[in-house]
């Protein structure tokens, strides 16, 4: 329950991600199962470390770089392919997923205790249109730049078309009506709780609609 999780598409010319990450807790008395995936959403989407830290049991130090060094190395990744890609040009894709993450709306609410001490917790969302727009954008600068008379295959090209649409993205953002979507808070073997990658892409898959 302590992977990362990222979810990931990709098109002729873009490939983009958005990061999500669980760490297991153990049980305080009580144990708040919401407050819990609250401080997993929040720190994942909002940059906000402090209750997912003390549900962890570390510092907030550590909290902020174990998600932001997991995120980074999917970066690298998921940019490995794309040659000359400066690390200008891979800090601004990082900021500017950042700022995606920061786009999500949701409420976590209460939770109900299940027999076998696992909790079931409703998450109402706001799916956020960003995915649904990003391939038209990644379309719209192509063809600007051929009209231009640059190339958007180099790997300049690639950074600008993959960098502006997601601008594009981020400042024309809207969102759909609320959906809400019920995840597990469970033990694992050691008595850690956390979530289950399945309902973490549930999360990602119905914030971020393709």
């Amino acid at each position: 329950m302590d992977k990362t999780f990222r979810k990931n598409m990709v098109w002729p010319v873009m490939l983009l991600a958005a990061g999500l990450m669980s760490g297991g807790c153990g049980k305080a008395e009580p144990f708040d199962a919401s407050g819990y995936v609250e401080s997993v959403l929040d720190a994942n989407y909002h940059g906000e470390y402090e209750e997912y830290a003390g549900y962890r049991d570390i510092s907030v130090e550590d909290a902020k770089e174990e998600i932001e060094e997991s995120v980074d190395a999917q970066v690298e990744a998921e940019l490995s392919d794309i040659d000359g890609m400066t690390e200008e040009g891979k800090d601004e894709y990082r900021a500017l997923l950042a700022e995606m993450d920061k786009l999500m709306r949701y409420e976590v609410g209460q939770a109900e205790e299940n027999k076998d001490e696992s909790y079931q917790v409703p998450v109402t969302i706001e799916p956020v249109n960003i995915y649904q727009t990003l391939e038209q954008h990644s379309s719209d600068v192509t063809q600007e730049m051929l009209s231009q008379g640059e190339d958007p295959s180099t790997a300049e090209g690639f950074t600008r078309v993959l960098t502006e649409s997601m601008r594009r993205a981020i400042d024309g953002v809207s969102y759909a009506e609320e959906e809400t979507v019920e995840i597990t808070v469970a033990q694992d073997a050691s008595g850690a709780y956390g979530i289950s990658d399945a309902d973490m892409q549930k999360i990602a898959d119905t914030m971020m609609p393709q």
